[in-house]
């Protein structure tokens, strides 16, 4: 699959799994110990890309900012674009899949953690609910036993 072709196919996902993993490509992102600034763009491309939306962003700042500033940075003079055969290609994948794991694995341990307290929830009150079966059956008996607790 090309690059073009993942990118294209991610832009439809459901946005919650979208924002998955755009969330895990930022803690990874944040990470990478390479500081090269790398980006999606080519500097005249990210430039031409955002003068598009330069005036209704220009339009936000003014009405809830009360200031005519950029709301998002207009010089992308120092990044470069990412290159799909990028030397650090290999770390970069092992970095997103692992860290991708751990989340996950974390997640699925929290997760059988909320069950098991779920489960023994249900068993308590499936507990409780057999008693108060047994005191609706025999609510004489019930009544001598209330009884006798109240003496003791």
């Amino acid at each position: 699959m090309k690059c073009s072709e993942s990118l294209t196919a991610s832009l439809t996902l459901p946005k919650k799994i979208f924002s998955f993993f755009y969330h895990m490509l930022s803690e990874v992102s944040s990470e990478d110990p390479d500081t090269e600034k790398l980006g999606m763009f080519t500097p005249e491309e990210a430039s031409a890309f955002m003068e598009n939306y330069r005036a209704s962003n220009r339009r936000i700042m003014e009405k809830y900012f009360n200031c005519s500033e950029d709301l998002f940075k207009t010089n992308f003079k120092n990044i470069k674009k990412w290159e799909w055969n990028s030397r650090h290609m290999c770390e970069d994948i092992i970095r997103v899949l692992g860290n991708t794991t751990i989340s996950l694995r974390k997640e699925n341990e929290d997760m059988q953690q909320h069950i098991l307290e779920l489960e023994k929830a249900i068993e308590l009150q499936n507990e409780n609910i057999s008693t108060l079966k047994t005191k609706l059956k025999h609510p004489v008996r019930t009544l001598f036993q209330k009884i006798a607790d109240s003496t003791h």
